[in-house]
Formats: structure tokens, C-alpha cells, sequence
């Protein structure tokens, strides 16, 4: 019996205009939002490679070791992941290039909407947003109408006088509702994944493929909360008009409201200094203790200036001035290393107690949101997933660049322990080019999130979807059990 029903609402609904037009404009916007992302992939993995390739060959040119190397010190840029073809996630808003130095330690920079302004305004029209936007309406519009509309128009009556139990019909008219919706949903999707991996430069891999299958799934579980919560507010309600609006409204709060209350709430309860006060204590700090180390070799500088004066009026002197510039180029550079230690100790704190602050204030934002939005479930498991959210792709590389500092600074000191004629006055100025381009890292120095704490991460949004969709279908259900037909 429920077979049955579940032909005949895929029968009936399915040369009706409503299904049509959605089935076109899936295919058009799926199809669109894969090939446009694989475009922009292709585009920014060619940028990354050309600057760091750039940025390799300036460290074999340089000549001046302290501006160049120490005080500028060296780029590092980020790939995007190839999953960004199907959800960007935080890709236009996250850390492109990581920037490392001898005294500041890492910062990170220039974002896609650097380069792009106007993609700030409109966003990236990739599968995720056509799912949480476009098909989630899409879901309502299947649904609003499904049983309140045949409360008004009195077909349940007749289905009902015929002896068909309640509890087959149902099922078997959110089964059928429910196949109708999947279907401009997984074909399209189907046909663009074979497009972008038939697109030279794009290759996903095994560990890929498994992503792709849970995002779908994480999808299909998506849909399903607003497909049920659409039958529950149409079993609910008697007239079609009234299930209409409500959905709507609650819509708009699911998907627009009550994300940005949940992270008011978390920036109000778990507030964060600005940036630009941070940097500003540090940096009076960098003044003070610069001031300080070069008041030292000044003091230094003139200790051995004087001994040249007396050594001029001593027989035996200047034999002893090679030892004495010697022994102050040893304590300058000694002076330097304690400066530079300090200096890159206090750095890292601070940048710590940034951090520390704005991942409890993140961390209470995203616990918020996802436990009221299934919009915000969705995004944190298809974003991290796809390793283009901001505790994926984005933290590793940041991980990683913080964690090549140490490598970076071991080298420059290293190289100064080898030419200390390089700080004599404080200049840093080699009469010849210096190849420092070995202290670039490879691209096997970012490793993305392993797959397993990419589902461990998300398996909670994966379950508060399903249970909100379990609710929704469950008093869906029962209220329609309960309804008098008479």
C-alpha cells in the first residue's frame, strides 16, 4: 500500500508546473555554481604557486640581510583545497598569505575579497548556498500545500471513506514528496561532478571522493529538516495560504536570524580586544627595547673607538684591537639574539592570548548557532568537511606557518653565527647577493585535516540535523493521526 501511495504523488506531481520549473532551475544552478567553482579553484591554486615561486626567488637575490631577510622576512602562501569547487566556505574570507619574521613572529593577510571587493557584497554562488537557499524554498513550496491542501479541498475525505489507514498514507506521502525533491538534487550534482573531474588541474582522491559522499549526505539531511518541518506546519494548519506564510517566517528566522543572534550573543558574553590595540602595545614595546639594544651597540661602538684612541699611544695596543673588534662584534650579535629572542617570545604570547580569546568567543558562537539553526549545522559540517572552514584548511595553515617560525629564525641565526659581519653597524649590508632561498618550505609543509577529525568534527551536526528533521517528521505524523476528517 505505501508503494502505491509513493507512485502515485510521483505520478501526479510530476509534470505539474511546479515541479518543472524547480527540476529546470536546479539543473541550471547546480550545474552553473560546480563549473564557476572549479574556474575559481583552478584560478587561485595558479595565483598561490606563481607568488611563492615569486617569493623563492627574491631570497636568491638579497642583499640586504637585516631589511630584506630579518625585518621583511619571508611569504608563505596557501593552495586552496579542491573541495572548494563545491563548498568555498570561509575561502574569500581566510588567511591567503602567511608572513613570518625574525622579531614579530607569523601574521596573515590578504583575503580573496582583498583582490575581489565586490565578492564581499554577493558572496560566492557555490552548492552550498543553492542548497541552504534556493532548495530549502524549493522544500516549502513542495510541502506547504501537501496535506492542508487537501484538508481544504476535502480529498482527504474521500481517501479516507475508501478504508485507507492513515499511518500507510503518510509515509508514503512524505516518501514520494520527499523523492520528488532529491531528484533535481542529486542528478545535476551527479552530472557536474563528472564535469570538474574530467577538468584538467582538478583531481579529487579517494580520501576526496569520501568528503563528497558525506557533504551529499550532509545535504539530503539538510532538505529533509525543512521538507519535514513544511509537512508538520501543513498538518498543522488547514488552509494552505496560512502553512505558506508561517514556513516563510520561519525561514527567514532559520536561516537569517538566528545564526547572527547566536554570534551577538557569543561577542557580547566572550568579548575580544581589537586587533589594532594589541598591535599597538606590542609594538611600543618592539620601540623600547629597540632603543634600547641599539643604545648598547652605540655604547659598544664607542667602548672600541676610545681603546683605539689609547691603543694609538701604546706600543702594544694595536696589536690587541683585532681581539677587542672581534669581542664586540661577539657581544653585539650576543645582545642582538637576546633582543630578538624577547622581542619574538612576547610576540608569540601576545598573539596566544589573541587567540585563546577568540576561540572561546568563536567556540560559544558556533555552539550557539548550530544548536538553533540547522543553516549553522549544515555549514559547519559541509565547510569542514570540505577543509574550507575556519577550524580546517584556514587553522592548518596558520598551524603550519606558526610552526615553521622556529625553523625560520634557528636558519637566520644560524647564518648570522657564520657572517656576523652582517650586523657591524646595525646595517645588515652584504657587498655580495645572498642566497637564502633554502629556507623556503616545500608545499608538503601544509597538511590538511586528516579525514577522520574532519568527521569526528562534524558527526554533532550531522545528528542535530537528523533529529531535528526526526522531531519535525514525528509531530508531522501524529498531527496528522489526530486529524478529524469529518
Amino acid at each position: 500500500m505505501i508503494f502505491e501511495i509513493v507512485k502515485k504523488e510521483i505520478r501526479v506531481n510530476l509534470t505539474s508546473p511546479k515541479v518543472v520549473i524547480t527540476y529546470v532551475v536546479c539543473v541550471i544552478l547546480i550545474l552553473a555554481a560546480l563549473i564557476t567553482g572549479a574556474m575559481s579553484y583552478l584560478s587561485l591554486k595558479e595565483e598561490a604557486v606563481a607568488q611563492a615561486a615569486a617569493e623563492k626567488d627574491r631570497l636568491r637575490n638579497v642583499f640586504n640581510y637585516q631589511m630584506d631577510f630579518m625585518l621583511n622576512g619571508i611569504y608563505l602562501y596557501r593552495e586552496p583545497d579542491v573541495l572548494s569547487v563545491l563548498v568555498s566556505g570561509v575561502e574569500g574570507d581566510a588567511a591567503r598569505r602567511g608572513r613570518i619574521t625574525f622579531y614579530t613572529g607569523s601574521n596573515f593577510d590578504v583575503s580573496k575579497y582583498n583582490s575581489t571587493p565586490i565578492l564581499a557584497i554577493f558572496g560566492m554562488l557555490d552548492l552550498s548556498f543553492i542548497v541552504k537557499v534556493i532548495l530549502s524554498l524549493f522544500a516549502i513550496l513542495f510541502t506547504f500545500d501537501a496535506i492542508s491542501g487537501e484538508k481544504e479541498q476535502g480529498t482527504l475525505k474521500l481517501n479516507f471513506a475508501n478504508r485507507l489507514k492513515r499511518g500507510s498514507y503518510i509515509v508514503g506521502k512524505l516518501i514520494g514528496n520527499f523523492i520528488l525533491l532529491l531528484i533535481p538534487f542529486v542528478l545535476p550534482l551527479i552530472l557536474g561532478l563528472l564535469i570538474v573531474e574530467f577538468t584538467p588541474g582538478i583531481d579529487f582522491s579517494g580520501d576526496d571522493w569520501i568528503r563528497i559522499l558525506l557533504i551529499a549526505l550532509a545535504f539530503v539531511l539538510y532538505l529533509l529538516v525543512f521538507y519535514s518541518m513544511g509537512m508538520m506546519v501543513s498538518a498543522l494548519t488547514k488552509r494552505p495560504v496560512v502553512s505558506f506564510l508561517i514556513l516563510l517566517m520561519l525561514w527567514v528566522f532559520f536561516t537569517s536570524v538566528v545564526p547572527r543572534v547566536a554570534v551577538l550573543t557569543a561577542q557580547t558574553l566572550e568579548p575580544v580586544p581589537p586587533l589594532d590595540e594589541v598591535r599597538k602595545e606590542y609594538f611600543s614595546e618592539f620601540g623600547s627595547s629597540q632603543e634600547a639594544f641599539m643604545n648598547s651597540v652605540r655604547g659598544k661602538v664607542e667602548e672600541l673607538f676610545e681603546s683605539f684612541r689609547t691603543a694609538m699611544n701604546s706600543p702594544d695596543g694595536m696589536r690587541n684591537m683585532q681581539q677587542k673588534q672581534q669581542e664586540m662584534l661577539q657581544g653585539i650579535q650576543e645582545a642582538h639574539d637576546v633582543f630578538a629572542r624577547e622581542m619574538s617570545e612576547r610576540g608569540s604570547q601576545i598573539s596566544r592570548e589573541q587567540e585563546m580569546k577568540q576561540d572561546r568567543q568563536n567556540q560559544l558562537a558556533i555552539t550557539l548557532s548550530r544548536l538553533t539553526s540547522p543553516v549553522a549545522a549544515l555549514d559547519f559540517a559541509v565547510d569542514r568537511l570540505a577543509k574550507t572552514g575556519v577550524y580546517s584548511s584556514d587553522e592548518q595553515f596558520r598551524d603550519s606557518v606558526d610552526d615553521y617560525v622556529k625553523s625560520y629564525t634557528d636558519y637566520a641565526r644560524d647564518f648570522l653565527n657564520k657572517r656576523p659581519d652582517l650586523l657591524s653597524g646595525g646595517q645588515g649590508i652584504s657587498m655580495e647577493k645572498l642566497d637564502l632561498s633554502e629556507v623556503y618550505p616545500d608545499r608538503s609543509f601544509y597538511v590538511a585535516e586528516p579525514l577522520g577529525e574532519s568527521v569526528e568534527a562534524s558527526i554533532w551536526d550531522f545528528a542535530i540535523l537528523a533529529l531535528t528533521a526526526a522531531v519535525f517528521l514525528a509531530v508531522a505524523v501524529v498531527a496528522f493521526l489526530r486529524y478529524d476528517v469529518r
